[in-house]
């Protein structure tokens, strides 16, 4: 189910992760259980911030991701993290 989203003319989605996060809070008056989003998302510092929030995540890694170093340990198609901290990132593959 899509309970937010947004547009902007930044080339990534890299900043748009957390204010996300806030405005689906907004939405539907609760942080959320689970986030999913594309490779775009996929940095370590937003794996953080859905740590330090406490949401599991499903962020797309893709190749692009793997080449920039980016969602460290993750070479499959999704990487998963759970409310541990964003060191503890596993990979599934689809």
């Amino acid at each position: 189910m899509i309970v937010a989203q947004g547009v902007s003319n930044s080339a990534t989605d890299v900043r748009q992760l957390e204010p996300m996060v806030k405005q689906i809070k907004t939405y539907i008056g609760r942080q959320p259980d689970e986030f999913s989003a594309d490779a775009g998302y996929c940095t370590e510092g937003n794996l953080a911030v859905l740590a330090r929030h406490r949401i599991d995540a499903y962020i797309a890694t893709g190749p692009a991701a793997a080449q920039r170093g980016q969602c460290a340990g993750a070479t499959s198609s999704t990487s998963s993290i759970g409310t541990s901290s964003a060191q503890h990132v596993t990979t599934h593959e689809l």
